[in-house]
C-alpha cells in the first residue's frame, strides 16, 4: 500500500510513525515464523533420518 502526502495529512502524522511501526513489526513476525517453519523441517527430516537409522540397527542385532 502506498501513501500519498495528502493521505498522511488526512491521518496525521503520529498515526503515520504507528503505521510504520506496525508494518514492520508484521514483518518480523513474518520472518519469525518463516525462520521457525524451516527450523521444524529440518528437525522433521533429522528425526525421519534418526528413525531409519534405529531400525536398522535394530535389523542387525
Amino acid at each position: 500500500m502506498t501513501l500519498t502526502y495528502y493521505d498522511l495529512e488526512k491521518i496525521g502524522i503520529s498515526r503515520v510513525s504507528e503505521y510504520i511501526k506496525s508494518a514492520d513489526h508484521d514483518r518480523q513476525v513474518a520472518e519469525a515464523l518463516e525462520a521457525r517453519s524451516k527450523n521444524e523441517k529440518v528437525s522433521n527430516t533429522n528425526n525421519k533420518t534418526q528413525h531409519r537409522h534405529n531400525l536398522r540397527l535394530r535389523r542387525a542385532h
